[in-house]
């Protein structure tokens, strides 16, 4: 990465709602059979059980898969946007002063999805007119083969992803190798495998356990993880969106990408 530039990677599926856009493409009326507020608040990605059987988790994988223009154009912008421009603002005086940031730069990774150019511009407009004019904004579409820990080491100080534990199935033991210490991942809180789902002597183990804490304590000599609620990962409700100071997960969003543009610092 160029020196002391703060560069953001900023998955579409992050962007935008895209769980939510895949539901409605598999179920004309899925507000009729998913209760809003068990899907923001829900802890694992069963939507079999959240819909009462309406959308099996089989049909949501397929769709999910092989999600086009036409599940994007019914996703709408998450919580995430509001989280990461109020971070950026407070990076403004140090860009302005030249004080361990050089330049912003936020790329929106458009894969898997092949979009026509009218609309790539049309989101890099949107996300630019919300974004602060000192902010660049880039439209890239890397697949993850090409996001290798070699490669988001040397260029990216944070990254907002739906798809880490996807990524570290191909990419963990490359990243152990070369671990991505300068780097902070924002995550959702979400369980791959519910606690009580457990079976076996570890069972009683993991019962009372911070999961997630756990989960970024391990991993944190290789990139620290910062998970935050789901609903962050969710389509905005008009009125009920808290802005930086009063939300305890875009604090902790931001402190984390706070320490990713520091520790960069550091290695430039």
């Amino acid at each position: 990465m160029s020196s002391n530039a703060f560069n953001l990677l900023f998955d579409l599926d992050a962007l935008f709602d895209t769980r939510m856009g895949t539901l409605i493409n598999l179920h004309e009326n899925i507000q009729a059979v998913l209760p809003i507020k068990a899907y923001r608040n829900r802890t694992k990605d069963d939507f079999e059980k959240l819909t009462g059987g309406a959308v099996t988790n089989a049909a949501f994988a397929e769709r999910y898969a092989k999600r086009d223009v036409m599940v994007l154009r019914r996703s709408l912008i998450t919580g995430l946007v509001p989280v990461v421009i109020s971070y950026i603002e407070t990076l403004k005086e140090r860009l302005f002063r030249g004080v361990d940031v050089s330049e912003i730069n936020v790329d929106i990774n458009l894969h898997p999805y092949v979009l026509p150019g009218p609309i790539v511009q049309s989101i890099k407009g949107c996300l630019r007119a919300l974004m602060p004019t000192y902010v660049n904004i880039n439209a890239i579409a890397y697949e993850s083969e090409k996001l290798t820990p070699a490669f988001i080491g040397q260029h990216y100080s944070g990254w907002v992803t739906y798809g880490l534990h996807p990524w570290l199935e191909k990419h963990y033991e490359a990243m152990l190798a070369q671990p991505l210490n300068g780097l902070s991942a924002i995550i959702p809180k979400l369980f791959i495998q519910e606690p009580g789902e457990r079976e076996g002597p570890e069972a009683d183990f993991f019962k009372d356990v911070d999961h997630h804490g756990l989960f970024e304590m391990v991993m944190e000599d290789f990139i620290h993880i910062e998970h935050v609620p789901v609903s962050d990962f969710c389509f905005i409700v008009p009125g009920t969106y808290k802005m930086l100071e009063d939300q305890e997960s875009s604090r902790s969003a931001a402190a984390a990408l706070s320490e990713a543009s520091t520790e960069a610092a550091k290695d430039s």
